[in-house]
């Protein structure tokens, strides 16, 4: 794969890869980097890879990551305990593009919703793991929302919790919901669960 990435007669719009390779392929990152016409990526590692990722090649990946500027569409799944809030606030901003994005990193908090809020096409935004999201920085978010994000729709595959151990209220729910649909006719789809 990373031949054909660095390829420069190649020219892919879109990439999806699975493989245990991801926690230590610098070169493949370097070479993804190369292909600068992506507008859809996914990349998921598989559960036994993400541990042993060593941050200094998280801080690579999101680096080439960033180089992406024409992405419309990026699922970053199965991402390891080194993937950080500052590494999502980071492409956030170095990819104003993205009109879809799937996060799949653990423990994120409100500190990500104002970077979250600058792409202004993004319609849809997915979390692959319950996050700690209170529901004032989910209101907060919403605010911050403009035309560009007009019908976006927040998911996730876990319940939304203001801390680990409590769910978000159905007022709460109510509230956040009501203020989406009113600002940019948008839906939270907010799962509850254990």
């Amino acid at each position: 794969m990373t031949i054909i990435l660095l390829e420069n007669s190649i020219h892919l719009t879109s990439l999806w890869y699975v493989g245990n390779e991801l926690a230590h392929n610098e070169k493949f990152y370097e070479a993804l980097a190369n292909q600068s016409s992506l507008q859809c990526l996914q990349l998921r590692q598989e559960p036994e890879e993400r541990e042993r990722q060593r941050p200094e090649v998280t801080d690579f990946l999101v680096e080439s990551l960033s180089e992406l500027v024409n992405l419309r569409a990026l699922h970053v799944m199965g991402m390891p305990a080194s993937f950080t809030e500052l590494h999502i606030m980071e492409l956030a901003h170095n990819l104003p593009k993205l009109k879809v994005w799937t996060i799949g990193v653990r423990g994120l908090t409100d500190k990500v919703w104002g970077a979250i809020a600058s792409l202004r096409s993004l319609r849809r935004l997915n979390f692959g793991h319950r996050e700690n999201f209170t529901a004032d920085g989910n209101l907060d978010f919403i605010e911050k929302l403009g035309p560009g994000n007009k019908g976006l729709i927040v998911s996730g595959s876990g319940p939304r919790r203001i801390v680990k151990t409590r769910i978000l209220e159905e007022e709460e729910q109510k509230s956040i919901q009501d203020n989406i649909t009113k600002k940019v006719n948008g839906r939270f789809l907010l799962r509850q669960g254990k």
